[in-house]
C-alpha cells in the first residue's frame, strides 16, 4: 500500500501567532494585534510571507518578513 499526502504540512509559526486554514489556505493571526498574514499552499509549498507577532501595540515594531516556499517531501 502507498499512501500520498497531498497539500502542504503546517510551517513554524511566528511566536504569539495562531493559525486557520481552509482548502489550500492558511491565515496567519497574531494573538494580541490585528496583523495577519494569508499563504496559498500550491505543489505542497506554501507561498506568502507572515510578519513577527510582537506583544506591542500594533505600530510599535516593524516587521520581520519569513518567506515561506519550502518543499516538502
Amino acid at each position: 500500500m502507498i499512501l500520498a499526502v497531498i497539500g502542504c504540512p503546517l510551517p513554524e509559526l511566528p511566536y504569539n501567532s495562531h493559525a486557520i486554514t481552509k482548502d489550500d489556505r492558511l491565515d496567519v493571526r497574531c494573538n494580541y494585534t490585528r496583523e495577519a498574514w494569508h499563504l496559498t499552499c500550491k505543489d505542497g509549498v506554501w507561498i506568502g510571507q507572515t510578519g513577527n507577532c510582537s506583544t506591542g501595540n500594533f505600530h510599535s515594531t516593524p516587521k520581520q518578513m519569513h518567506d515561506y516556499k519550502t518543499t516538502y517531501s
